[in-house]
């Protein structure tokens, strides 16, 4: 999976999309709403397209279509989930007084 959907490239993705759904006026405040981004995979594009309500991650979406069956294509589940979950995990620290 490091070659087919490299961290660099998801992480590029992912700031994409967090920077267009991020409120300016709180960092844990989303502008509702569904943003999408692409990178390079090693077949094609893959495009991230992420939903968000005002204070959470609704749906995240991977399409690797294009990509290896059985690889890039079979992980794009298991990744959608993993960036949902890990995201939805960081807003909620926001709201914890460490």
């Amino acid at each position: 999976m490091s070659r087919l959907l490299s961290r660099k490239n998801i992480l590029a993705v992912l700031a994409v999309c967090a920077v267009f759904a991020m409120s300016s006026s709180a960092l844990a405040d989303y502008k509702p709403g569904t943003y999408s981004a692409e990178a390079q995979g090693i077949e094609s594009m893959v495009k991230v397209t992420m939903t968000f309500n005002e204070t959470s991650i609704t749906d995240v979406v991977v399409d690797s279509s294009n990509e290896t069956p059985g690889i890039g294509q079979a992980a794009a589940e298991d990744l959608a989930k993993l960036i949902k979950d890990a995201m939805g995990e960081a807003v909620k620290r926001q709201y914890i007084d460490i």
